[in-house]
């Protein structure tokens, strides 16, 4: 961070005021020089896997994926971070010296704390935990094979196997062996230091020649006697066991759900089943599966099927450091109420070609109830949310989005009913923004006309946007937003609010669309007239304001951390959410094999992006 000083004067007291400081810090290193190594000492043995977690998440921007501080932040910083993969690094740190570094920061380098001192800090255990995954990328793989073959020829007979000096020719030994286990032994010794006891015979009984390469690599894999050493870039182990549990609640009633099948579902990296079980919830609405061996890179998803419906939980993984995984469950009670769909946002895309408009539609639906909306008929294979089209229209597609609304596929569910609307077979859950549809379809145009149909539930917001070549739309209802730059050219934009259930939605389209050419005289097509790119640009639709009608609440900052994790873990429910219905539905024979096919790569495509790895 620079300070930028409002006065020359003030500018030199702050540069003043930070030098002193840092003064004072080196002052007090040295007047206390014990001071750095004397930490709490951890209440576990520090795990370098856990730690690599912790790592990746609040220091690879500054220090990098793989310690070698080429972070993506190491520009903005007054200093390079250390290159943990250097010789050097590994060999003259010492741990209790950076475990302090960690938790109070290096002022002048730019290392925040992440002590008690910092606004978000990290626990003294998993700080520890930080200092072995240091350590575990210091260390490359091969010196610890090296140096545990040294140390199982030369020294496990005294040392013992786990290193507690309980070996076999322990009794002999002239002098007290140390523990070498123990986190006290290490904290305040660098790897250079016992090397040098080594070398200089400041061990006892120690004969034997080795080479100086086989000092240090015994050095190397006797420190993890004191820490779990961990390669990132090694073959991921299983987790010995774990378990899944979690309780049904009735979302409708709050009443516990008992008696229902719950079926557990596994997915592998390459979205495939891994794992399926079923059990029954118990009288308390709990359920319980144990797994084992477990591989830490599936995520897992549990359903229940309650009238008739099926409910599922979020997407979670197990980890070494948590085992145990909970993954309630919430159903609700139906309802064959329409007033429980209103349309949250309804934005219409239309493009022109030389004798046809194109409308790509995009409905938001939500349900303000505690209970599943099934359609009216109560059957949902008779349709539930209802959506009408222009007189006309033809080429109509439908395409179900999901979350942030880059990610949709074909939604063959929507079925046409009796009166010429549509109704998509999806029951309607609790929420906001429960079910998103995108209809696509065209109509003949030539100068002018007017497009109307029905809104059959509450519409909060609509909003239509026109390429500006020409055409303006006209009727007493819409606000005129003017010509706003997009992505993809100028757009004229009008917008409505709070539009009553059973409402005409209608406007009337003015004038002939221009055609704009290149350089050959070739007619350009109207800009964004394909609905992957409504969806990718879903965001310019949904920036749209409408001034006096609409109250747009904006964030001064960006998004944190965890929102954005919020978001992509809502995303990949939905997604994985989505994998499950269509397997089951093709298992069920509804769904063709060309679709199912189509439809599935699709979904892992969109999941592979933000897929969640871990060690």
């Amino acid at each position: 961070m620079k300070l930028q000083p409002f006065m020359a004067g003030n500018g030199r007291f702050l540069f003043l005021a930070a030098f002193i400081l840092a003064l004072l810090v080196v002052l007090a290193s040295v007047a206390n020089p014990m001071a750095a190594q004397e930490p709490t000492l951890p209440p576990v043995q520090p795990d370098a896997e856990i730690g690599s977690d912790i790592f990746q998440e609040r220091c690879a921007n500054c220090h990098g994926p793989a310690g070698q501080g080429d972070g993506e932040l190491t520009g903005n910083l007054p200093k390079q971070p250390a290159n943990y993969t250097e010789t050097e690094f590994r060999r003259t740190r010492i741990p209790g010296v950076m475990y302090n570094t960690i938790t109070e920061g290096i002022l002048e380098s730019g290392m925040p704390p992440f002590g008690s001192a910092s606004t978000n800090p990290i626990s003294d255990e998993n700080r520890w935990h930080l200092v072995a995954s240091v350590y575990s990328l210091a260390t490359p793989p091969e010196a610890i094979a090296s140096g545990k073959a040294v140390y199982e020829e030369n020294c496990l007979a005294c040392h013992g196997e786990t290193g507690v000096g309980d070996g076999p020719n322990a009794a002999d030994a002239q002098a007290e062996l140390p523990d070498l286990t123990a986190i006290r032994y290490w904290f305040n010794r660098s790897n250079e230091t016992v090397f040098a006891d080594i070398e200089s015979g400041g061990i006892p009984d120690h004969d034997y020649e080795l080479t100086e390469q086989e000092q240090w690599d015994v050095v190397d894999y006797t420190r993890t006697f004191s820490y779990y050493y961990f390669d990132p870039n090694a073959p991921v182990e299983p987790i010995v066991g774990a378990t899944i549990s979690g309780v049904v609640v009735n979302g409708t009633s709050s009443d516990i759900v008992e008696g229902v099948e719950v079926i557990l579902r596994g997915f592998s990296q390459d979205f495939q089943p891994t794992v399926t079980m079923t059990t029954t919830v118990d009288a308390q609405g709990n359920y319980l599966f144990e797994l084992e061996p477990v591989d830490p890179n599936w995520v897992y998803l549990a359903s229940a099927r309650y009238n008739d419906l099926g409910f599922s939980s979020d997407a979670g993984q197990v980890s070494r450091a948590e085992p145990a995984l909970a993954l309630p469950i919430t159903v609700f009670e139906t309802t064959t109420d329409p007033e429980a769909v209103v349309v949250d946002q309804v934005h219409i895309l239309l493009s022109f070609g030389s004798d046809t408009v194109r409308a790509d539609e995009f409905y938001v639906f939500s349900n303000p109830t505690a209970e599943v909306f099934v359609g009216e008929s109560g059957d949902t294979t008779q349709g539930t949310v209802r959506l009408a089209l222009p007189e006309g229209a033809e080429n109509i597609a439908f395409q179900r989005s999901f979350g942030s609304m880059q990610s949709s596929i074909p939604a063959s569910e929507v079925i046409q009913l009796e009166d010429g609307s549509f109704a998509d077979t999806f029951p309607l859950n609790p929420g906001s923004s429960g079910l998103n549809l995108i209809v696509s379809y065209e109509l003949p145009y030539e100068e002018g006309m007017t497009v109307e149909r029905p809104l059959f539930y509450e519409t909060v917001s609509a909003n239509v946007i026109i390429p500006d070549r020409g055409v303006m739309l006209a009727g007493d209802t819409w606000v005129d937003q003017g010509v706003q730059e997009m992505p993809g050219g100028s757009f004229s934009s009008y917008a409505q609010a709070d539009i009553v259930a059973g409402s005409e939605l209608i406007f009337e389209l003015n004038g002939r669309p221009e055609m704009i050419t290149d350089m050959a005289g070739n007619a350009i097509p109207s800009p964004a007239n394909s609905t992957n790119e409504l969806i990718v640009g879903g965001a310019v639709l949904l920036i749209v304001v409408v001034t006096g009608l609409f109250i747009v609440t904006r964030r001064d900052s960006e998004p944190d951390d965890e929102e954005e994790l919020e978001i992509e873990q809502e995303e990949i429910d939905r997604l994985l959410l989505a994998v499950v219905d269509l397997d089951d539905g093709y298992e069920a024979g509804n769904v063709e094999e060309a679709a199912y096919q189509e439809q599935r790569q699709k979904l892992i495509s969109q999941l592979a992006a933000i897929w969640p790895v871990q060690g």
